[in-house]
């Protein structure tokens, strides 16, 4: 079942079409499309894929959102990258893992891509910041490949909660040449 309506921009639910944040800074990105929105069961599966060191619920999860989320036709899949010491920490990017598994499940394998979207700055973690603060964190903290030039793309994340990443990401992505950029989360925070 689709999450309700809201932003056709950010996705935060809402009366809708556009909400004021959007009007007033319009996002890099085009669109937000979230399985559900965070909380219960969805934020505990979430957790334990980001902080339980359970990698391997990212299959069930990635058919999951593959069946609540539709990727645009002819999109590039990437994924937002982590950061190496997190990497390091955490033993592997739970943002990837899902990447990789939405495409399968969606049968777009194919166009699963790694490393055209690179993050050149650790940044410090997003929770507990405000959404300016969030916004200053990942400023500049990503790079991306030529490979996106005239392409859309499909950027996978776990969770959207202001959209900040998802922002910096994507205007890395529209630098390097991307047309247009859809953003596919597991959830959505309100």
């Amino acid at each position: 079942m689709p999450m309700a309506s809201g932003c056709v921009r950010c996705g935060l639910p809402g009366p809708g079409p556009v909400c004021g944040a959007c009007l007033a800074s319009p996002p890099a990105f085009a669109a937000v499309r979230a399985g559900g929105l965070f909380g219960g069961p969805l934020a505990d599966a979430v957790h334990a894929l980001k902080y339980g060191d359970r990698p391997a619920i990212s299959r069930p999860l990635g058919a999951w959102l593959a069946a609540r989320v539709a990727i645009p036709d002819g999109a590039v899949i990437l994924s937002v990258p982590l950061g190496r010491r997190r990497l390091v920490e955490r033993g592997y990017d739970q943002a990837a893992l899902l990447a990789d598994e939405l495409a399968a499940a969606a049968g777009r394998a194919g166009d699963r891509r790694r490393g055209v979207l690179v993050r050149i700055r650790e940044t410090a973690p997003q929770v507990g910041r405000g959404r300016a603060e969030r916004a200053r964190n990942v400023r500049g903290a990503f790079w991306a490949t030529c490979a996106v030039e005239g392409r859309e793309v499909a950027l996978v994340d776990d969770v959207v909660t202001t959209g900040a990443t998802a922002d910096a990401a994507s205007r890395a992505l529209l630098d390097a040449g991307a047309i247009r950029v859809t953003v596919l989360a597991l959830a959505r925070a309100e």
